[in-house]
């Protein structure tokens, strides 16, 4: 289990404030939970679920289970017509998370796929959930970079990593910051300073 001190034994990913059956939202959903960084593989669904698809159709939905803390609260993830071998060895992973907003990625036969995931949803509550473009230019190992989640206020937000890249014509590192908004729905790149190193 993939969370920072907590440890607890959980026996199902429906808890007390999350049921199978549920149409709404309950009241009293805790302010903040512990989220267990992976995710299991299951259809089954409650009132936080949404749906997307990933760049080739495939439809994809996420619930999240709510349990108060201590206990540890789960994501789940399920692919209509895939079983779990074809997760390749990568669960869905949970990237960070900021205020109402969730970023994880999903690996389906080595094409990996960012979502965001919003509890906040499209005027009127509902959850909703969104496939990030891969940026262009492309940037290599994509897959690994550390993310930064920034909400921007009403069901906006901005997702943001920090590319560094070796450039022998001038031997030196350059820096790209990345930056994507749910607003233009499209990346921003901007170049740092690169840094130079010594020779001799």
């Amino acid at each position: 289990m993939d969370i920072s001190t907590v440890s607890v034994r959980p026996s199902t990913i429906i808890g007390p404030r999350a049921a199978a059956d549920s149409t709404s939202l309950r009241p009293g959903y805790p302010d903040w939970v512990l989220l267990n960084k992976t995710a299991r593989i299951s259809d089954q669904r409650n009132a936080t679920t949404a749906l997307c698809r990933t760049r080739e159709g495939q439809a994809v939905a996420v619930s999240f289970w709510l349990v108060d803390p201590p206990a540890v609260s789960y994501f789940s993830v399920h692919c209509p017509g895939l079983e779990d071998d074809d997760f390749s060895d990568t669960p869905p992973f949970l990237l960070c998370a900021e205020g109402a907003f969730v970023l994880f990625c999903v690996t389906l036969d080595d094409s990996v796929h960012h979502f965001v995931y919003s509890a906040r949803g499209i005027p009127g509550g509902r959850p909703s959930l969104h496939r990030l473009p891969d940026p262009k230019p492309r940037v290599e190992a994509f897959m690994s970079q550390q993310f930064g989640l920034l909400p921007c206020g009403n069901e906006h937000y901005a997702v943001a990593f920090l590319h560094h890249q070796w450039e022998s014509s001038d031997q030196a590192w350059h820096y790209y910051a990345y930056i994507f908004s749910s607003e233009t729905k499209a990346w921003k790149r901007n170049h740092c300073q690169g840094k130079r190193i010594g020779m001799g």
